[in-house]
């Protein structure tokens, strides 16, 4: 790396601005995936130089003077030490590797040094550092471009999603009772495979795999035992819950239960429940792909569900065309039920499948193994304890959410509406944050165990500057960019707009801390520590209810649990706690109490994580977020400006809802990246940098 032309690192850190800015290198002849690595290495260089420049902040006033020539040439020894130190480590393990490939099992990558760039991979290519692999693959530029990879994977899926949405709303209307069955009943089968397994997958195994990658086999004997264990588990929960199709539906939705609403409802759920079993194939065997290192499957295959429940949708409405007119469950036939059931457990099955094949391209194939003794599972199970407990707290706060929401009357926010909400809110953190941690998860769990306790602080914070860009600016966009985006989705109906509007807006302005829990968490985990985020989760889902239960209507709720005898006996006679007004804010509440549980979360647990890893530096982060918020703030103001007299004089239809979020959404994100530019924001210049110098050449 050449440090005398004007654009190289060693120009940028001799220049007047001082400011350790990495800049994204041009990409003219050479691939975006080189470019992120040349970007990213910039960038981990810069991060080192920041982190040393807050620890001498006390030897000088003048920031400008702390950092000498010295310290960068520092700073690259030391990684020229760690190439050498991977070199040495990847040579021994090739020799612990020898017989595999002596028995057929091919390594194109002949021991080149881990901090290389890595080819691809053929179907039986397996190394003895594996794991070296795998942190490389989600480290360094591998970080963004994987992230790069997934995001875009997560947009298309996303983007298919909000369609399969609008189609659906097409098909059985939104605020109808049919819908919030369905809604409720197709909900389920994720809730319960969360409850049971989700959160210990994503605790436990990505760890475990990845250190486990470390052994003479590549870890192969202890996957393959803990997919043989996962399998049984997940077709025998699946069987006993569809057992319990009845009482499983009541507990989440037990409001007006006639007799038809009920037969709807088992139907519903017993089409639904096998998803159970295909929501935790797909997850394990993507966080196998994950610990491996190959990232962008895992977010892809959701495109492909949607498009099968696309198409069953398409089929239904073509059938049946009676949108938000569609019968009431009286109305429901068999044949109707099945068409809107059958296809969206498809889907996830073709979800789980397509990843089957692209693990054996990862070089590892799957072969049942019984013999659970001695895999080393007693490290892991009190891990998978804290994790399953910390998901049953959260789904006591869902269980209280859903009750909430299901007893909404017609044409108010209800549990359809906040699931469409919930679409809306985690598209940007889908896109940016759980693409970024998603890479960073397998780094950190490596690093962790080496006991590179810096390496996983820079990742930290890594994770924490670059998800704020998105985070930081819908925190404020979202209250000029929701409501149009949800007349484009649903249509302009008045009822439709409040219903998602109020409750996605809610829960926008919690995503900093949203975001800020999932990458805490992740560190936790990363270490093997469950039992923290599962105090952090107690926290988070005690503050969400207790702001959640003022909104129940006491007196009705009270009168169908215990009878009327005793709820006139209680003294419960009021309409609601607010007032028959509470009916339309109920969303508003539901959505603040993520935002304020949240925000409560991420502060206890940013604390708590310190007294664990040490001090975090966060100063620069902090500066960061500040001008993103100066750089929001100022954009929705000129979005609003812009969107009082546009709202007024466009047509009341999709299309002016089209118009308006073209013309609003462009404006806001121009002014939004003017002013984080014009603020010095690094990772915008970094961004916008490339494209501002072709533009000027031009």
């Amino acid at each position: 790396m050449s440090n005398d032309g004007p654009g190289s690192l060693g120009a940028l850190y001799e220049s007047s601005a001082r400011r350790h800015v990495p800049q994204m290198p041009s990409v003219a002849g050479t691939s975006i995936g080189s470019a992120y690595d040349a970007w990213f290495e910039a960038d981990q260089e810069a991060q080192w130089l920041r982190n040393l420049d807050e620890s001498r902040s006390h030897a000088s006033s003048d920031h400008t003077q702390v950092i000498s020539r010295s310290d960068v040439d520092a700073y690259r020894e030391r990684r020229e030490a760690e190439k050498t130190w991977d070199t040495d480590a990847d040579a021994a393990l090739n020799v612990s590797s020898r017989s595999r490939r002596e028995a057929g099992v091919s390594r194109e990558t002949g021991g080149a040094p881990a901090t290389q760039a890595l080819p691809q991979t053929s179907p039986g290519e397996v190394g003895g550092n594996a794991a070296d692999q795998a942190a490389d693959t989600g480290g360094r530029g591998g970080i963004l471009r994987s992230s790069a990879i997934m995001a875009a994977g997560t947009l298309v899926s996303r983007v298919l999603g909000l369609l399969r949405t609008s189609m659906t709303v097409a098909a059985i209307g939104l605020s109808t009772g049919v819908a919030n069955t369905w809604d409720v009943a197709n909900t389920l089968p994720n809730i319960i495979y969360l409850l049971l397994a989700g959160g210990v997958i994503n605790a436990v195994l990505v760890p475990q795999i990845t250190r486990a990658l470390e052994h003479s086999d590549g870890g192969k004997a202890y996957t393959d035992r803990i997919l043989t264990l996962t399998f049984m588990i997940l077709a025998g929960v699946t069987v006993v819950f569809m057992a319990a199709a009845p009482l499983v539906y009541r507990l989440f939705d037990n409001n007006n239960m006639t007799d038809d609403k009920a037969h709807v409802a088992l139907i519903f759920t017993l089409l639904c429940l096998p998803q159970i079993f295909f929501y935790g194939l797909y997850t394990i065997l993507g966080q196998v792909l994950n610990a491996r290192g190959r990232f962008g499957a895992f977010m892809w295959s959701p495109a492909l569900a949607n498009v099968v429940i696309i198409a069953g949708l398409a089929a239904y409405i073509l059938m049946y065309p009676h949108g938000a007119n569609t019968p009431g469950f009286s109305g429901m036939t068999t044949q109707m039920m099945i068409m809107l059931a059958l296809p969206a457990t498809l889907g996830i099955f073709a979800q789980a499948v397509v990843l089957i094949p692209l693990l054996k391209r990862a070089g590892y194939t799957y072969s049942p193994n019984f013999q659970f003794r001695g895999v080393g599972l007693r490290s892991a199970s009190t891990m998978a304890g804290w994790a399953f407990a910390a998901v049953i707290v959260q789904q006591i706060g869902l269980v209280v959410t859903t009750q909430l929401l299901s007893s909404q009357p017609d044409g108010q926010p209800n549990k359809a509406a906040q699931s469409n909400a919930f679409l809306l809110f985690s598209l940007p953190h889908s896109l940016i944050t759980l693409s970024l941690v998603t890479a960073l998860f397998t780094r950190m769990s490596v690093a962790a165990g080496r006991g590179e306790t810096q390496k996983v602080k820079d990742d930290m914070t890594t994770g924490i500057r670059l998800s704020g860009i998105a985070s930081v600016m819908l925190t404020f966009g979202c209250f000029v960019l929701v409501f149009p985006l949800v007349g484009l989705w649903v249509g302009p109906v008045e009822s439709s707009l409040w219903a998602i509007g109020s409750i996605a807006i809610t829960m926008m302005i919690g995503l900093v801390p949203f975001s800020l829990c999932l990458i805490i968490q992740r560190v936790f985990y990363a270490y093997g520590d469950a039992k923290t985020p599962f105090w952090m989760q107690i926290l988070c889902t005690g503050t969400a209810i207790g702001l959640t239960l003022p909104w129940f209507n006491w007196h009705n709720l009270t009168e169908e649990i215990f009878g009327r005898a005793l709820t006139d006996w209680t003294g419960l006679q009021g309409a609601h706690f607010f007032g028959q007004p509470g009916v339309h804010w109920v969303g508003v509440g539901v959505g603040l109490a993520q935002t304020l549980s949240n925000l409560v979360q991420a502060s206890v647990g940013f604390v708590l994580l310190k007294r664990k890893i040490g001090h975090v530096p966060m100063s620069e982060t902090v500066r960061t977020y500040v001008r993103l918020a100066i750089a929001s703030l100022l954009a929705t103001a000129v979005g609003f400006l812009v969107q009082l007299p546009l709202h007024d004089a466009l047509p009341v239809s999709r299309f002016g809802s089209f118009l308006e979020i073209a013309v609003v959404g462009s404006i806001f994100l121009a002014v939004y990246l003017f002013v984080a530019n014009r603020l010095r924001v690094e990772e915008i210049n970094s961004l916008t940098g490339p494209v501002a110098r072709r533009l000027k050449r031009s």
